[in-house]
């Protein structure tokens, strides 16, 4: 934010001064044609759009928006015989922000690895159902404090080959 503040006022004070450079000493004076003409403006200004530019990225990285989970609308990650992912992520955007959704993905994903280290832990990897995925899926949500109503928007689902059905992170069957 600090650089587009930076940009926008130095480039305010410059057009101001060109213009008043102009009127008091005349657009034909030594000062203006150095410092105010074609030339120096047109650097000038390409700087200003390229820091612009520059700031706005920043802004939008400090505020979560991160290619690599914008477009994530798939699983999340497959964890023993389940597919885990983020119900709706359009509508969680819609309804929390990109910002949250970002915290929301990389959460679930940290949560996700801790669960598959649990499931080869156990050392019945092949032998886990979705169940029992949900069931350490919500364990580690919760520690990690996560409400109920962000652990309702998480969905695990049975592997294709796996008897156990779909279920939501509370264990209920859908």
């Amino acid at each position: 934010m600090t650089t587009l503040l930076v940009v926008n006022v130095g480039y305010g004070i410059f057009s101001a001064s060109r213009v008043a450079t102009g009127i008091l000493l005349g657009w034909d004076s030594a000062l203006y044609q150095i410092a105010f003409s074609v030339t120096p403006t047109t650097i000038l200004g390409a700087a200003a759009v390229l820091f612009t530019g520059m700031a706005v990225v920043r802004v939008l990285r400090s505020r979560g928006i991160d290619a690599r989970h914008s477009a994530a609308e798939g699983p999340v990650r497959e964890v023993g015989g389940a597919v885990i992912a983020l119900g709706d992520v359009s509508a969680v955007r819609a309804a929390y922000g990109t910002a949250t959704l970002s915290a929301l993905l990389r959460g679930l994903d940290e949560a996700c690895e801790d669960v598959t280290l649990a499931v080869a832990d156990a050392g019945a990897a092949d032998q886990t159902t979705a169940q029992s995925v949900a069931a350490l899926l919500r364990a580690e949500l919760e520690r990690r404090r996560w409400t109920a109503s962000e652990i309702g928007l998480v969905t695990v689902t049975a592997v294709r080959g796996d008897p156990a059905p779909a279920t939501d992170p509370d264990g209920s069957a859908t």
